[in-house]
């Protein structure tokens, strides 16, 4: 029998009750608002946790190859002149039925099942009804598991998928750590620090410092020639 204490709510807002679903817009609190909120950050909170704890375990590493799988998908999405419509359209390229069959062969893996139930709300964007693992472990007898794990993980996947948010979701191109990119071409976690180091360590830049460090020198050293 399912736990009235173990029904999931995935990727809910803490404040309004929304899903993706229903976003709601950033609301400014006056003097009170400390940062700039952006949709789908907050709520991916649990599963960025999850997929950058420490240990590399199995089901990280299966929902690591399902985000590899469909970024390799999306990435073989080409946009070509169509002259009958006269518009740009997106093809996609490459081996589609193999990368299709590689995804479903990884999604097929997880099986869940509705459970229709009435929350007393006939409010816009109310849900009734709760997805649960289908799985037989006993962990999932009364429900969804008592800590985050991999079912979690894929259900607030597809949450994400549904709204087209999955592709925010990226490894920060200097320190691997899973991120919610708040725009398309973000590569780095927030704050700066690991976009400054690996533009700190490029070839590039690094010359670019060695030819300050010569120029200054220079100039220095000539500084009290008369």
């Amino acid at each position: 029998m399912i736990s009235p204490y173990l029904l999931h709510f995935p990727l809910t807002c803490r404040n309004c009750g929304s899903s993706f679903i229903g976003m709601p817009k950033p609301r400014s609190h006056g003097i009170e608002t400390k940062h700039r909120e952006y949709s789908g950050e907050e709520n991916c909170k649990g599963l960025l946790d999850w997929l950058n704890q420490s240990g590399n375990h199995v089901g990280q590493k299966r929902v690591c190859e399902l985000l590899a799988a469909f970024v390799e998908h999306v990435s073989a999405v080409e946009m070509r002149w169509d002259p009958v419509e006269k518009r740009p359209i997106k093809l996609l390229t490459g081996n589609l039925y193999g990368r299709l069959d590689r995804l479903e062969k990884l999604c097929r893996r997880y099986t869940y099942y509705p459970l229709f139930i009435g929350l007393g709300s006939n409010k816009m964007g109310a849900r009734d009804v709760q997805w649960f693992p289908a799985s037989k472990s006993k962990k999932y007898s009364h429900g969804w598991a008592i800590e985050y794990d991999e079912m979690n993980a894929v259900l607030d996947l597809t949450r994400m998928a549904e709204v087209g948010m999955l592709r925010r979701l990226k490894r920060c191109d200097h320190c691997q750590r899973w991120i919610f990119a708040r725009f398309a071409h973000q590569r780095f976690c927030s704050g700066g620090k690991c976009r400054e180091k690996a533009f700190r360590s490029s070839p590039a830049e690094k010359e670019k410092r060695r030819r300050w460090a010569r120029k200054y020198y220079w100039i220095q050293k000539h500084a009290n020639v008369k």
